[in-house]
Formats: structure tokens, sequence, C-alpha cells
């Protein structure tokens, strides 16, 4: 019996450690993968080789049931790990749920519905039964944040027209306002937002700074996002921490559609102005796309709009 437990655990073992190895020599997975395959395979292979030793040396039960242990103990080990962490992840998505964030049962039942995709039952909640569409979770999370979170963009713009707040969330974490100035995909939850009397200017603190809405979209890239705050109003002589306007970080950053709907929208372009602010130098150390590139016409509408403006344009542009 020992013996049939010996070789089937020492064969476990060792097609673990082979199929560690494959990953390595294959390439299946990328650098990280194969850094993890070779660590695992490395700190399995000194187990089947000493129990082998043991196992053939053996003149005793003792040293029999020793060379099992040894062989099995990685097997027993990566089980175990396994396990935990399915218990962490379980633990994690039910901390994360409708039912471990909000306490109270009519948030709770808002939550759930948000969650499942119910969009009418969550308005229901909220007109014919009188749920707080304002209400807070354990951490002070609220129904539109966890809605936002979930990304369920639908039911969080319902949720904004029943008169949740963009600018709150939990202590420490972005509000719900910079969620949803952050994704592409809530570019409409935006809008209805601001549609909704939220300010084009306000701030959060996420970067422990007040940070303008419309610099938090520039920071993810969210172009439909940084569009939808300047077509509501957003001010764009506001300067971010390296000194430069809205338009002048839209330049550097290559968005030339954004840049172009800036200057469109009155941004200043005044020449002289100082700094990384200054329009006429930033312009002349960006490279243009090349002739025939898909945002060349856009590059060519914004350098256009600028010389109207009264910018003087670099040579070459």
């Amino acid at each position: 019996m020992l013996t049939v437990l010996f070789w089937l655990a020492f064969a476990v073992c060792v097609a673990a450690i082979l199929s560690a190895a494959s990953d390595v020599w294959l390439g299946r997975s990328d650098a990280a993968g194969r850094g993890l395959s070779r660590a695992f395979a490395l700190l399995l292979l000194p187990f089947p080789v000493l129990a082998l030793v043991l196992f053939l040396a053996s003149r005793s039960t003792a040293l029999r049931v020793t060379a099992v242990a040894v062989v099995a103990a990685p097997l027993v080990l990566a089980v175990s790990l396994s396990a935990l962490r399915g218990v962490v992840e379980w633990r994690g998505r039910a901390a994360a749920s409708a039912r471990g964030v909000f306490r109270e049962k009519g948030p709770r039942a808002l939550a759930e519905a948000v969650e499942d995709g119910r969009l009418e039952r969550a308005r229901n909640l909220v007109t014919l039964h009188g749920v707080d569409p304002n209400a807070r979770g354990r951490r002070g999370e609220t129904p539109l944040w966890f809605a936002l979170r979930k990304g369920r963009a639908e039911e969080a713009a319902a949720l904004v027209a029943l008169g949740a707040d963009p600018l709150l969330g939990p202590e420490g974490e972005p509000k719900a306002l910079t969620l949803a100035a952050q994704d592409p995909a809530f570019a409409g939850v935006l809008g209805e937002m601001l549609r909704r009397g939220t300010s084009p200017d306000a701030t959060d603190d996420v970067l422990d700074r007040p940070t303008p809405l419309l610099f938090l979209a520039m920071n993810t890239n969210a172009r439909p996002n940084i569009r939808v705050v300047v077509e509501a109003g957003a001010q764009l002589t506001v300067l971010d921490l390296n000194g430069r306007t809205p338009l002048a970080r839209a330049v550097v950053w290559r968005m030339w559609e954004e840049a172009l709907l800036m200057v469109e929208r009155g941004a200043p372009v005044a020449p002289g102005q100082p700094g990384p602010a200054n329009l006429e130098a930033t312009l002349g150390e960006v490279v243009p796309p090349a002739p025939g590139d898909a945002d060349r016409p856009a590059f060519d509408r914004l350098v256009a709009a600028l010389a109207a403006r009264g910018l003087p344009v670099p040579a070459g542009r």
C-alpha cells in the first residue's frame, strides 16, 4: 500500500514540475507567469528527489512512510493554498456584493436590483417605496457608487436622475463623480450628472489634492468624458501641477479632437504665455501625425484653428 501511495504521489509531483517547466520553456505565459512557473518548479524539485532517495534506500516502514510524506508534502501544501485562496476570493466577492456592502434592508434591496440589472425594480424602490438613493453602506458607499463599481451604467444614470449625489463615496476613495469621469463607458452617466446640476468644475481629492473634473477625465485618457466636461462649460484656464492648461496638456498628449473642441470653446491661446502653458512652444515640440495617418486631419484642423485665433504656428505644422 505504501508503495502504491508513494509512486502515485511521486508521479503527480513530477507531472506538476514538468507542467511548470514546459510553461517556461514553451513561453505559454507572459514574463510574470513564466517567473511564477519557474519558482514553482524549483520549489517542488527537491521533494521528489529526496523522497526517491529515502524510498529506495529504506529498509524499514518508518523510512517509507517518511518518503511518502516528503513527496506528498508539496501537493498537500499546494491544495491547501489553493483552497485558502478560494476562500479568500469568495469572502472578497461576498464583501463586495450588495448584501456585504449595505446593512439596511431598503438600500440593500436597491443595490441588489442594481447588481442584477433590474432597472425598473431599482426605480420603483426609490419612487414607490421611498428608499434613499443616497443611503450609505458599511464604509460610506452609496447605491450610485456601488452601481459604478459594478459597471452598471444604465442603473447609475437612473440613480442620478432619481437624486443620487455624485459627490459622495467612501472615505479615502474616489467619489462617484470621479468613477464616472475616468471611464469612457460612463460618459453618459457623467453627462447626466452634469445635466442634473453637478458643476463641471467640481474637484476630488483622489490624488491627495483637489483635482478638477476635466483633469480627472484627462488623467485616464477618457476622451468621450473630456468632451462631455468641456461641452458642459468647464473652466479652461485652470493649471495642472506642471503649469499646463487643459489645452496645452491635450496638445502634449496628442488629443487633437479634444484640443480643437477646447479652442472652439474659448480656451486661451494667446502667444507668449509663461512656462508649460506656452502653446507656441508646446506645439513646436510635439511630433505631428504623418501625412495619411488617421488623426492627421484632426491635427490640421487644430493648427488652423489656433492660427485663426492668432497663435504663431511653428513652421512645418
